[in-house]
């Protein structure tokens, strides 16, 4: 893999040739295959047009950006979820959420398909991060967390709300 403006760039390979590239979350579409031997080229075009082209896709929120996300993009249940959250900075175990929200697993899993959808359509970097960890060494759980760098401003939105 190679470095390519903080990400890197992954090939996909398929009979010694590069078929695609992915860098971060994006694959690239390639009109044709890249053999091996040229791929480091490649890799040096790309970085000379960075400069020009946001290939990490997705950007951070502001203030008002994520007011409006907050308030009027998702639904109540929805709310419901990045409130419990805002409550603490540490990661919240799934049980916790759906005993609170009185909801399953899978009323959960559409709860955050919506802004799943939201941060895929307008190319935002999600405001949460899901991860499992294992509790009192036993089981592991999946847990959520919002995102270090959005926990306050989150955190101050909702308390306004």
């Amino acid at each position: 893999m190679s470095s390519f403006v903080g990400q890197s760039i992954k090939p996909v390979i398929k009979n010694g040739e590069v078929i695609t590239a992915e860098i971060g979350s994006t694959s690239l579409a390639l009109k044709k295959p890249i053999p091996l031997s040229e791929f480091s080229d490649f890799v040096k075009k790309l970085e000379a047009i960075a400069e020009y082209i946001d290939f990490a896709g997705n950007s951070g929120w502001n203030d008002e950006e994520l007011e409006v996300f907050l308030l009027w993009e998702i639904s109540d249940r929805a709310h419901d979820f990045f409130k419990i959250l805002s409550k603490q900075k540490e990661w919240t175990n799934r049980k916790k959420i759906l005993k609170t929200m009185k909801i399953t697993p899978s009323s959960l899993a559409g709860t955050l398909s919506s802004p799943g959808q939201y941060f895929t359509r307008w190319k935002k970097d999600p405001v949460y991060e899901k991860d499992w960890k294992r509790v009192e060494n036993k089981e592991e759980l999946l847990h959520y967390r919002i995102k270090p760098k959005y926990f306050d401003m989150i955190k101050k939105l909702l308390k306004e709300a």
